[in-house]
């Protein structure tokens, strides 16, 4: 009887430490997943900020290059004058009425990311839509910012 007991306590004591065990594994990946999407995110930002004063820092009449290299498989995506490019979702209030620049997902339903401009950014005179990672060529111009090429899949050096 007492064999039978001793067994039963390994047991269950087998199954609570595995429990624990399991509970630990758990909280660990969801941490971790949280500090990736904050990563992201952050990345996101980032490369918004360091497009925004590319553009503002372009001579007006001039022209420049534009790397968007991160983060990486997530959509760079203009809006302006309330249109959003085809396929995709308005981001809502922090685009009304503005120029805005954002990186998100494939339709701006879920990961958004955006940043206020001064001027549109269109390519022929049209909202864009484009994979990251890439180069782009822009003409600043009196009422725009006029993408002039696009080259998918460039790297910043």
């Amino acid at each position: 009887m007492k064999r039978g007991i001793s067994d039963l306590l390994r047991n269950l004591m087998s199954v609570i430490l595995a429990i624990i065990v399991l509970v630990a594994l758990i909280s660990l990946v969801t941490h971790l997943f949280g500090f990736f999407k904050l990563q992201e995110g952050s990345q996101a930002n980032g490369m918004l900020l360091n497009v925004k004063n590319s553009l503002t820092s372009i001579p007006a009449g001039s022209a420049d290059k534009i790397f968007v290299y991160t983060p990486k498989d997530l959509y760079f995506v203009t809006f302006s004058d309330n249109k959003p490019p085809l396929d995709t979702i308005f981001p809502g209030d922090r685009c009304l009425n503005q120029n805005c620049i954002c990186i998100c997902d494939d339709i701006c339903d879920k990961k958004v990311y955006c940043l206020q401009i001064d001027k549109p950014l269109k390519e022929n005179n049209q909202s864009v839509k484009i994979k990251i990672p890439f180069e782009m060529n822009v003409t600043k111009n009196i009422n725009d910012y006029s993408i002039i090429n696009i080259t998918a899949g460039m790297q910043s050096k």
